[in-house]
């Protein structure tokens, strides 16, 4: 039984994407940034992260990539699409993962692809995965 006053409904909320701003060439953290520019740095987060890697992260987060190295490139290009897919849905602020398009390199693949987000798109230009 529920006591008197209090709601049995659940109010679903967005939390803010506030987060630090990673420059890593200079490998510092300078100041903050949110939304877009916090989830495209979160997008490239994502995808440089081996899932089941590291035992801080949820099995939920990153990429399996690793395992592509040494296939067939024609292999590795399905494989990829599927996998960035795949990772980056489990972020609730991206929406769809669209317009691949691949370039090959003597031992790596280099991809650019479109993020539809709540924010809008977000272009990836120049992902580049060893094969």
């Amino acid at each position: 039984m529920i006591p008197q006053g209090y709601s049995s409904e659940v109010e679903a909320i967005t939390l803010p994407t506030k987060t630090y701003h990673f420059d890593f060439e200079k490998k510092r953290i300078v100041g903050f940034i949110d939304h877009r520019v916090a989830l495209r740095q979160a997008i490239f987060k994502i995808l440089q992260t081996e899932r089941y890697k590291y035992l801080i992260y949820s099995p939920r987060y990153g990429v399996q990539l690793e395992e592509l190295i040494g296939k067939d490139k024609d292999y590795a290009k399905s494989q990829i699409k599927r996998m960035v897919y795949e990772a980056l849905l489990q972020d609730d602020r991206i929406l769809d993962v669209t317009d691949f398009d691949f370039l090959y390199g003597f031992d790596d693949i280099t991809t650019s692809f479109v993020v539809h987000t709540i924010y809008g798109l977000i272009e990836m230009e120049g992902v580049t995965i060893h094969v």
